[in-house]
């Protein structure tokens, strides 16, 4: 883990919408998970 970087979120925004996909994203250290078309409401919520 870089302590420089521990504090960032990452936020996974991507086309693939099947459980796995999301499963994997998470594994792969996302914090979130959103399915595009995103709604803005919903990126801005995870953003804040």
């Amino acid at each position: 883990m870089n302590l420089d970087t521990a504090h960032l979120t990452g936020v996974m925004v991507t086309a693939l919408s099947d459980r796995a996909d999301r499963v994997r994203g998470l594994e792969s250290s996302a914090d979130d998970f959103l399915t595009k078309p995103v709604a803005d409401g919903a990126l801005f919520a995870r953003i804040r």
